[in-house]
Parts: C-alpha cells; structure tokens; sequence
C-alpha cells in the first residue's frame, strides 16, 4: 500500500540526514583527503543526532511490516522480482525486510561507536579503533541505505520491464547503476584503506611509548 503522511515524513529524514552525513563525512575525503573541521563537522554532528531519531522512529513505524513471513522464503525460490509472480507475500519483500533489519542494526552500531570514540572509557587506542569502526560502518550503512532505496523505487519497474519484454532496456540501466556504485565505492574504499594502514602502522609505535613511559 501506499506510505501514509508520517511514513512520508520519516522516509523524508532518513533521505535527507543520510543524505548530509554522506556528503559531509565523504566529501572531505574524496577531494581534499583530509578529516572533518569547523563547520562540516558541526553539521555532522548535528544531523548524527537527526539521524538517530529518525532510525527511532523507522523502527517502531516499519517494524511490524518487516517481520518475515513463511512466503518470504518461497517468493526468492520463485526468483524474487524476476520471477513469474513477484508480488511479495507481505507489504515488503524479504529483501527489503533484509535491508532495513540490517540497516537498523549498522546504525546502532555506528552511533554506539562513535559515542564511545568520544570518551576516555577505551583508552586512547581504543578512542581511535571506535573512530575507525564507525566510519566503516558507516559506509557500509550508506550502501544498504541505498539499496533499499533501489529495492522500493526502481527494482519494482525494472522487474516489470524485463517481465513486459524489455530486458535489453532492463540490463542497460542496470549496467551504468553497477558501474557508477561500483566507482564510488571503490574510491571511499580506497580512502578508508589508507586510514587503516595509517592507524595500524601507528599502534606499534604507541605501544613502544606507552611501555617506555611506564618504564621511565
């Protein structure tokens, strides 16, 4: 059925704070390769707290209409969309019941992170290895955010493109969709990689400190 105002209205914030943390937190990177400061890191923050609220509420509105059912299973032996009946059992899909539990539990984990970065509970080491954990999260909770979205608008119309005959038009979308995520990821990752092999380069030589300190 079709989503009622206040779905509109948390679907709306969740696109739009996902939407300015992406920017936010990857811009940076991609052109400057440098970390957050002054005020996109103010507007990061800000909308994390948005975003958190906006989770909230996906949770208790989706939730029940998320719950997987005995049909599920039988709509992806039948080929889920691309099957001869893809008309899913329930209100969602089981790929997008998949996607959006999963998305619930990255965000979660992204926020619980990110929190613990930020006090001296874990230590120093454990302040950065927190920090490095919410941005790969985080990535990857940007990824589901918008294969979900691709399961609710376009995957629907293309299935029932493929169905009605056009699947040369079908498999050409397709293709520059792959092509263009492909890309982006490749470059955030790439990023994120070198972050990695900076951050466990350095763990050596702070252990070395520590121990020489605790010595002296």
């Amino acid at each position: 059925r079709r989503l009622n105002l206040w779905e509109r209205l948390v679907l709306l914030g969740m696109t739009g704070t996902v939407g300015v943390l992406a920017l936010t937190s990857f811009l940076p990177r991609l052109f400057t390769n440098e970390l957050m400061t002054g005020y996109l890191l103010m507007i990061h923050v800000t909308f994390g707290g948005v975003f958190a609220a906006c989770l909230a509420a996906a949770a208790l509105t989706w939730a029940w209409d998320s719950r997987f059912e005995k049909g599920d299973g039988a709509w992806l032996r039948a080929g889920g969309c691309l099957g001869a009946n893809n008309e899913a059992p329930g209100r969602f899909t089981a790929a997008q019941k998949a996607l959006f539990w999963l998305m619930l539990a990255l965000g979660v984990v992204s926020g619980v992170s990110i929190a613990l970065s930020m006090i001296p509970l874990l230590g120093q080491e454990g302040q950065h290895l927190m920090f490095n954990i919410h941005r790969c999260v985080s990535l990857l909770l940007l990824a589901v955010a918008i294969w979900l979205a691709y399961c609710g608008t376009i995957a629907p119309r293309r299935c029932n493109a493929t169905q009605a005959g056009s699947p040369r038009r079908w498999r050409h979308a397709h293709t520059e969709a792959r092509s263009f995520v492909r890309a982006t990821f490749a470059k955030v990752s790439l990023s994120l990689r070198v972050s990695v092999l900076h951050y466990i380069d350095r763990w050596p030589r702070a252990c070395h400190v520590r121990e020489w300190g605790a010595e002296g």
